[in-house]
């Protein structure tokens, strides 16, 4: 706010809202008062402006503050999921190693028996030679 002033007169006031300038130009003394009342309408206005200003900026502030500490919860949560989920999977990983040991087990023991089958049916066939030849001697 710029004041001009001439002698007693006020000459002009030059005020600033919004980025824009406002002149008002008075010649005579009640112009003058007339134009100090509107400066001080117009400083209350802006204080007023200002608390108000102050009051959403303090709810916006709050409403940050309450999201962060929605999305810290949420976050939280996240990694205590992926945390089961990991630990889950070592599991399975545990379960499916455990279960190809059994695999290769049973396919050695199989193996085994297979041998051990044509072990057996060798000497059954060399048993019924030795009971042919006993039984034609």
């Amino acid at each position: 706010m710029l004041v001009v002033i001439l002698g007693f007169l006020v000459v002009a006031i030059i005020l600033r809202s919004n980025g824009k300038y406002y002149i008002a130009a008075n010649v005579s003394v009640t112009g003058t008062v007339i134009a100090l009342g509107l400066l001080v309408n117009f400083g209350t206005m802006a204080h007023n402006e200002g608390i108000v200003l102050n009051m959403q900026q303090s709810s916006v502030n709050a409403l940050v503050m309450k999201t962060s500490k929605e999305v810290k919860t949420r976050a939280e949560e996240i990694r205590n999921a992926s945390e089961e989920q990991k630990n889950a999977s070592a599991e399975i990983v545990k379960s499916i190693s455990g279960i190809n040991e059994l695999t290769q087990a049973n396919a050695s023991g199989a193996l085994s028996l297979a041998e051990s089958s044509e072990s057996i049916l060798f000497m059954s066939y060399v048993l019924r030679q030795n009971v042919a030849a006993i039984e034609i001697s």
